[in-house]
């Protein structure tokens, strides 16, 4: 998996959008409030699913990934082309490719992040792009 990350990366030109102003409050933000591991869950699941989806359509342009603090939270769009049209919120709850049975789980891996860190996971489609936006409260687990 971790060579086809590599090769996806290398592939597509990300948009990763940081505001500059605002890198170290993030990076604090993370490294104080959040485990590696379910950012790196979240993350990664989230990024491979725009890349599948870019590559499965033949799409080349970049997908949009940005991190920004908004009051107590912490927020996490990507953003990638799609040439689906809008489904309802229970058809993204399953997994489209052929063998569904032993994929579909990065969906259920975001929404339990979100959940664990008292925040939620949208995603639709618009205008030709799928947007997939998490939030996290920046509070302390059992705080």
């Amino acid at each position: 998996r971790s060579a086809y990350n590599e090769k996806m990366i290398h592939k597509y030109d990300f948009g990763i959008c940081v505001d500059p102003d605002n890198i170290d409050e993030i990076a604090s933000a993370i490294e104080l409030f959040f485990s590696d591991i379910d950012l790196c869950k979240m993350l990664t699941n989230l990024i491979d699913n725009a890349v599948e989806a870019q590559e499965a359509e033949g799409q080349e342009e970049s997908i949009s990934v940005v991190l920004k603090i908004s009051g107590q939270y912490l927020y996490v769009s990507v953003r990638n082309r799609t040439n689906k049209r809008a489904k309802s919120r229970l058809e993204f709850a399953h997994s489209t490719k052929a063998d569904a049975a032993n994929h579909g789980f990065g969906l259920e891996i975001i929404s339990q992040v979100a959940q664990k860190y008292h925040g939620f996971f949208h995603r639709k489609i618009s205008d030709g792009y799928f947007l997939a936006d998490v939030v996290l409260l920046l509070k302390e687990e059992g705080v």
